[in-house]
């Protein structure tokens, strides 16, 4: 059977939604399998790729039942569960997929499509194929890196202290000022009068009669301190995304994927909760949340 077969194949299949039952809620996409490597396209010119996986990383490989009956695989990877079902040459996708998996992955009611042969074909022709990712790929950070964690913490902007305002000066003293408010203008007078005349030279002295009356001194107005000004704190920057490295693995994108949709979650982020979740588990809480 593995001299007929070629290690590439593609057509379209129906697939669970984000880990749902397949029975319940299934979408058709074109499947491309090149060696180890699997991706699932919205279109057969391969234009929007909504997913991918690779086979040497499959943890169990097993027939159907139960609420996901219908489908013809399901398979198992870290952050994935998959079931397939195939529209056309289900024998043959059914062989190439168990013989790319490791042996012991594959279970007992379909090694008859384990072919050793066909195995070592795969490891010898696509030895060297760089893996991809089977964990969910967030839309909010596409690109060539996102942040690794939601709960990263942001730098405090400190905000500029204000100049110190500047020390009220209180005005020299005036002799002829009153030493109170309650004085009255008369008694002001008369002591101006009073101490204009023993300044005066004694040469020629001037009647207290004739004197001149000094002129009532206005009630000195206290200076207020200018009040000190707010600066409001400028918004701190958004933290600069880390770049991911193209060799993390599987354990800690899924770690990623769980801290992200967990954040969701807690915030009531129903978009990105969407985005995010795997597995009927998850899913519920999604649409817990959506209710």
């Amino acid at each position: 059977m593995a001299a007929m077969l070629t290690m590439t194949k593609e057509g379209w299949c129906l697939k669970t939604h984000r880990g749902s039952k397949f029975n319940k809620r299934s979408e058709r996409r074109y499947f491309k399998l090149e060696g180890f490597n699997v991706a699932y396209f919205k279109k057969d010119t391969l234009a929007d790729r909504t997913g991918k996986f690779d086979l040497r990383k499959v943890t169990e490989i097993s027939a159907c039942a139960g609420e996901d009956s219908d489908a013809d695989l399901v398979l198992v990877l870290p952050g994935k569960r998959i079931c397939v079902k195939f529209e056309a040459d289900a024998e043959a996708w059914k062989t190439l997929m168990c013989s790319a998996a490791a042996q012991s992955a594959v279970a007992a009611d379909l090694q008859a499509y384990h072919s050793e042969e066909l195995h070592a074909a795969f490891s010898g022709t696509y030895a060297a194929q760089k893996g991809v990712s089977s964990a969910s790929v967030l839309k909010y950070t596409s690109g060539a890196s996102f942040l690794t964690s939601p709960r990263a913490e942001t730098p405090k902007a400190t905000a500029p202290k204000p100049a110190p305002a500047p020390e009220a000066v209180a005005p020299a003293a005036r002799s002829l000022a009153p030493k109170s408010r309650d004085v009255e203008p008369e008694a002001v007078a008369t002591t101006a009068a009073a101490e204009y005349a023993t300044e005066a030279p004694a040469a020629s002295p001037i009647p207290a009669e004739e004197a001149p009356a000094a002129p009532a001194a206005s009630p000195r107005k206290e200076k207020k301190s200018p009040r000190k000004s707010k600066t409001k704190a400028a918004p701190a920057p958004a933290p600069e995304p880390a770049p991911v490295s193209s060799a993390a693995s599987d354990e800690e994108l899924e770690a990623n994927r769980k801290e992200w949709y967990n954040f969701a979650m807690e915030n009531k982020d129903l978009q990105m909760a969407k985005e995010l979740y795997v597995g009927h588990e998850e899913e519920a809480r999604v649409k817990a949340l959506e209710a």
